[in-house]
This record gives structure tokens, C-alpha cells and sequence, in this order.
């Protein structure tokens, strides 16, 4: 049992004991057998327990060095849980906290309310946007399995999160063409091509053909959650892609011209290159791809998600990818100096009906193997900052990347997709509350698209809007950056910060 040590003899202070005392004897009473998110009744209890018990010790001892990761941890729950402290701040996380139980309880009308009332200065944290962009996809439909592109109420509720969460207005274009859906409540552009300058064709053929001497290895297994396949990270010593790239290559930057940090790299890998890649990937362990799907397992209803793999880059990929694009990308970025691209390689494969709902994208450490083994942060010192797809195929029917935005009237939401082309890379900002960017991968009417999903790793965790470096990308486009970031370094160590 906990031993108490009474500091002192006062009537408040026996007082105070005797409460906690109660809490205790109630808390060990609470039937916590059924516990969700993987925290089990036994851990609950104890957490429980010993929190009572050090809310007894006095002001001094809590505040040492001690302490200290205790206290951001208490803060941070507190927070989530909507705890007022009383400052000047102490609604902002009581009204987060209110719209998220909304939208948890599917009471959408209401959470609008709360949004349109919570608007000025309440900014959700980026965790807490991402669950309420996955919460209102599912507003207005009462099949949970069938998510139905357009609907009405979810694209309402989206654009109030949107302006809720500060997002820039949409910059479309009014001169392009569009179509309005759900009582006018989302209006969609006609989709972009970055090569349409070009007038270059498009050619529906690739091959899915695994190179005769690829040899796929296992490198590890991560466990997912109860009824979903475990996902095996898959990896190679082949060279997929030669490091000289080919001559028949011409680089080139296009902005995105409605995206703020957005722009696509074209021409970075060849035809040939992109059907090694889909070859490779195929003689991996594709699974349906669990992140974001209601069912997963369901490969007959509409808004079936797509099927992916982890594809562990060696060193001479990995290396070979980023010395082809860096001098495109921002020298820096967020605070930090451009470090590499994250080995963990996303593939997914999407087939007829297959959709990536709205989202926003989070940040990712780079990953690597050290001392023989998968670690998730391999490096301790460099973060995510930016998206980097690649596009291996085209000429699919729908498919396109499409970004949405709060439009100049509230309540309408805009949106407008980019059309893949092969040996393209589509890169945009993430991590960051105020530029993250509400995307899908929309449905795939007829055909089988194939992308690769890694990162653009900075050094450091962001510490600037992501907003800020347009001016620095436009230099790149000019060739006027005057410093050059060094090659790719894989790891060797787990530095601890």
C-alpha cells in the first residue's frame, strides 16, 4: 500500500488527507475491465492511484527537476480533457474540447455552432484537426461503411473546421470551370495537369513485372490494432533505379498554382524506373491500408480503402531519390536545414473504387536500420516538414490528388485535383496546424493507379509557420539559392536528444 507522510498537524491539512484517502478507496471500487486505445484497468488504476498520492505532497517538491516530465504530462492530458487553469487561455482547450465531443456524438449541427462561436483565437492542435477532418467525413451517412463522395452536411462541417482552424481562403481561380454538388455547398475546379504547358500525352501503359533480381526480405513486423493485419515492412538490395539518372530526364518545378508550398517536380523518373518500382513493390506483401478506413477488409463497397505496403529503402535508393530532387527543394524550412527523405516508403496500389478520404498528413521522424535492426527515428534529430508522392502511372479514370479550402462564402467549401503524371512528385507542406492542407486521393473510377508516399526531412521540429518559406521556394524556381544542402548521410546511431 501507499504510505502517506503527514507533513504536518493541521485540522485542513487531516482534511485533505481523508479526501484523498476517499477518492482512493472509490477509484479502487471503478470497474475499469473494458478499456479502449490500449491502456489496460490495471495501468489506468495505478496512474490513478499514484497521482491521488503526489497531489498530497506540497508545492516545492512537485516543482523540482523531478517532476518535470510529470507535470507536461499531467498538462498535456488536462488540456485534451478540456481542464480550465485559469489564465487568460483557460476557455480555448473547454471549447476544443466541446466541438470534439460533438463531432465524436455525431451531433453536427451543434458542433458548427460551437465553431462559428469558438472562432476567433481558438485554434485546434494539429492531432485534434486531423480527427475532426476524419469526423466530419463521416457526417450525414448511415451506412459508416459507405462513404459516399458527396453528401452535403460533411463538406458543411469541413469548411467550418476549416475557417475554425484559420485556413487560408482558396485561390482556385474563378475563370476555370466548375461544378457545384449538395445544395451548393461544395464547388469543384476542374482538375490540374502539370505538364498541361506541354500538351504532353498521356499513356495508360506500365508494367507490374517483378525485375528478375529483386530478392525481398522481411525486415520486420509492426503490430496494428485488434482485427487489423499486421504490417510488414518489406526491403530490398537491388538497385531499383540506377543512381545516374537518365539522360532522356529534363527536371523541372512547377508551383501548384492554388497551394501555397505546393509544386510538382516533373520528369524526375523514367517510365522504365516507375515500372521498377510498381514491379518491386508488387513481389511485397500488399494489405488494405488501415489508417484511414472504416472497413478496411471491405473490397466491394464504394470508398473501399486502397492496399499498401512499407517499403524500407537501402541506402543506394534512398540516396539515389534525393539527390535528384534536392536542389528543388527549400533549403530550409520550419527552422531547420534540409537532412534527406524518409526511407519508410509508403506504396499504395489504388484499384477501381479505391479512395484516400480527406485528411491531413502528419509528421514523420526518419526511419533506417541501425546496428542491423528497423528503427522508426533513426536519426533523434530531424523531422518531417513536407509530403513527397511520386507518381508511377497515369491515364487512370479519376485518381487525382485534390486539395479542399474554405471558399470567400462561408459554408461553401472548394475544391480542385492534381492529375497524376508518371515520373512526377507531388510535394506540399504538413505538421503544422496553420498550413496543413485537407487532401484525398480520390476515387479511381476505372484502373489501377500506383503513388509512393515519403517525407522531406528538416533537422530539428518545426519551429516557423510552414507559410512562411514561399518566397524562399520561388528562389529556388530562379536558381538563385546560394547555399546547397549536403548529400543524404544514412544513419548510424540513434543520437538522443
Amino acid at each position: 500500500g501507499v504510505v502517506f507522510l503527514l507533513m504536518g498537524k493541521t485540522g485542513k491539512r487531516r482534511k485533505e488527507l481523508k479526501r484523498m484517502r476517499e477518492k482512493q478507496e472509490k477509484l479502487a471500487q471503478l470497474d475499469l475491465s473494458s478499456l479502449e486505445n490500449g491502456v489496460s484497468a490495471e495501468d489506468l488504476a495505478i496512474t490513478a492511484r499514484t497521482l491521488t498520492h503526489l497531489a498530497t505532497m506540497d508545492y516545492e517538491t512537485l516543482h523540482c527537476k523531478a517532476y518535470k516530465d510529470l507535470r507536461r504530462s499531467v498538462f498535456a492530458f488536462a488540456t485534451a480533457a478540456g481542464e480550465d487553469f485559469g489564465d487568460g487561455k483557460a476557455h480555448r482547450p473547454q471549447w476544443i474540447a466541446k466541438i470534439s465531443d460533438s463531432l465524436r456524438d455525431r451531433e453536427w449541427n451543434h458542433a458548427m455552432e460551437l465553431m462559428r462561436a469558438a472562432r476567433v483565437g481558438i485554434v485546434p492542435k494539429l492531432g485534434t484537426l486531423q480527427r475532426w477532418v476524419r469526423d466530419a467525413d463521416l457526417a450525414g451517412s448511415s451506412n459508416l461503411n459507405n462513404k459516399d463522395n458527396h453528401r452535403g452536411i460533411n463538406w458543411a462541417i469541413l469548411d467550418a473546421i476549416l475557417r475554425t482552424s484559420q485556413q487560408a481562403t482558396f485561390r482556385a481561380g474563378s475563370e476555370l470551370a466548375c461544378k457545384m454538388y449538395d445544395n451548393d455547398t461544395l464547388r469543384i475546379y476542374e482538375a490540374w495537369d502539370p505538364l498541361e504547358d506541354e500538351n504532353r500525352p498521356f499513356s495508360a501503359e506500365y508494367s507490374t513485372v517483378v525485375p528478375p533480381d529483386v530478392s525481398v526480405s522481411v525486415v520486420t513486423t509492426e503490430k496494428r490494432w485488434k482485427g487489423v493485419r499486421d504490417l510488414t515492412i518489406c526491403t530490398t538490395n537491388a538497385e531499383t533505379i540506377p543512381t545516374t539518372p537518365p539522360q532522356s530526364l529534363c527536371p523541372k518545378k512547377v508551383p501548384l498554382p492554388f497551394v501555397d508550398g505546393g509544386f510538382v517536380f516533373t520528369d524526375i523518373f523514367s517510365r522504365e524506373e516507375c515500372n521498377s518500382f510498381i514491379g518491386t513493390a508488387e513481389g511485397m506483401d500488399f494489405v488494405p491500408d488501415a489508417e484511414y478506413a472504416v472497413n478496411v477488409e471491405n473490397t466491394t463497397s464504394p470508398g473501399r480503402a486502397a492496399a499498401g505496403v512499407v517499403w524500407l529503402a537501402n541506402e543506394q535508393l534512398i540516396t539515389t531519390i534525393f539527390n535528384r530532387v534536392k536542389d528543388l527543394l527549400p533549403a530550409e524550412l520550419g527552422g531547420g536545414a534540409l537532412a534527406g527523405l524518409n526511407s519508410r516508403l509508403r506504396v499504395y496500389r489504388y484499384e477501381a473504387g479505391a479512395v484516400y478520404r480527406p485528411h491531413v498528413d502528419g509528421a514523420w521522424p526518419g526511419s533506417g536500420i541501425v546496428d542491423g535492426e528497423y528503427v522508426f527515428d533513426a536519426y533523434g534529430d530531424r523531422w518531417s516538414r513536407l509530403t513527397f508522392l511520386i507518381y508511377l502511372n497515369e491515364a487512370f479514370e479519376g485518381g487525382t490528388t485534390t486539395f479542399y479550402g474554405p471558399s470567400s462564402t462561408e459554408g461553401v467549401l472548394e475544391g480542385r485535383g492534381v492529375i497524376p503524371r508518371v515520373g512526377s512528385v507531388l510535394v506540399f507542406p504538413h505538421g503544422d496546424t496553420a498550413g496543413a492542407l485537407v487532401h484525398e486521393g480520390s476515387e479511381v473510377a476505372k484502373g489501377t493507379k500506383y503513388v509512393i508516399r515519403s517525407d522531406v526531412l528538416y533537422i530539428g521540429k518545426q519551429e516557423a509557420s510552414m507559410r512562411a518559406p514561399v518566397q524562399a521556394q520561388d528562389e529556388v524556381v530562379a536558381g538563385k539559392r546560394a547555399t546547397s544542402p549536403s548529400d543524404y548521410t544514412p544513419p548510424t546511431k540513434v543520437q538522443k536528444t
